[in-house]
């Protein structure tokens, strides 16, 4: 795993934990959130040192955790963006690496964290933007808008990518 990699890794998980105490504590269970995040960030410690099922146990945890901070009226606007920055954090943490060559591994890097980046962007805007555009319509409409909108992106990501 390069440098930016790390960093990005530790930051994302950083900024997930803290936006998830501070979802908690707006809603005034901060101890809770404190000790969910503690709990988490424990368990990546402990999983940098075994890799295996421990990294999506983590992150089924604070998915679970989100969504209950939800259930108990926290502004979704810090657990969207949470998840996101959890989300981004597992996919790099979760990334197999290949060593080898630095030169290689450092345009495979950059190859991979690119896309990564530009999804995890979108996803969180078009979320984001979710929470304050209302449609009324029907829940498989909604659900095909979503596939037809990722199929676009796709379209566009493979647009501008070398073959």
């Amino acid at each position: 795993m390069g440098l930016m990699s790390k960093w990005l890794m530790r930051g994302g998980l950083l900024a997930s934990l803290a936006l998830l105490t501070g979802a908690y504590a707006l809603v005034g269970f901060w101890p809770v959130g404190a000790a969910i995040s503690a709990v988490i960030l424990a368990g990546w410690l402990a999983w940098r040192h075994q890799r295996g099922w421990l990294s999506s146990t983590l992150l089924i945890l604070y998915l679970g955790s989100a969504a209950g901070a939800l259930l108990l009226g926290s502004p979704a606007t810090l657990t969207i963006a949470g998840t996101a920055s959890a989300l981004m954090s597992w996919e790099i943490a979760t990334t197999p690496n290949r060593g080898g060559d630095a030169l290689l591994h450092d345009l495979d890097e950059r190859a991979h964290l690119a896309p990564l980046l530009l999804s995890v962007g979108i996803g969180l805007l078009i979320a984001e933007a979710g929470l304050f555009v209302r449609f009324a319509m029907p829940f498989g409409a909604i659900v095909f808008a979503a596939l037809l909108v990722l199929l676009g992106v796709y379209g566009i990501y493979r647009l501008f990518t070398p073959r």
